[in-house]
């Protein structure tokens, strides 16, 4: 089974917004004094609010997994921006 090529484009334009997305918030977070770790705080708390997200006409079961996947996501993207910022002093 081959993978469309409107699937590989939205993959790929995903992949290109969360690096666009993890460089700003490098840069952004670097000027605000923020350590990695405060990073990756701020990415596990973001990610414990998923729960509260309504997804309108999805059945429980999907709803549930959609906001999984998102919670993994965001913590996945605050790590990568906490791994790309200068060591902690």
């Amino acid at each position: 089974m081959a993978i469309n090529q409107e699937t590989v484009d939205r993959f790929a334009e995903a992949s290109a917004q969360r690096v666009l997305v993890q460089t700003i918030a490098v840069l952004v977070f670097g000027q605000s004094g923020l350590s990695a770790e405060r990073v990756r705080a701020l990415g596990q708390s973001l990610s414990d609010q998923m729960t509260d997200i309504v997804i309108p006409g999805a059945v429980a079961a999907d709803a549930t997994a959609i906001r999984e996947a998102n919670a993994r996501a965001v913590v996945a993207v605050f790590e990568g921006v906490a791994e790309a910022m200068p060591i902690d002093r």
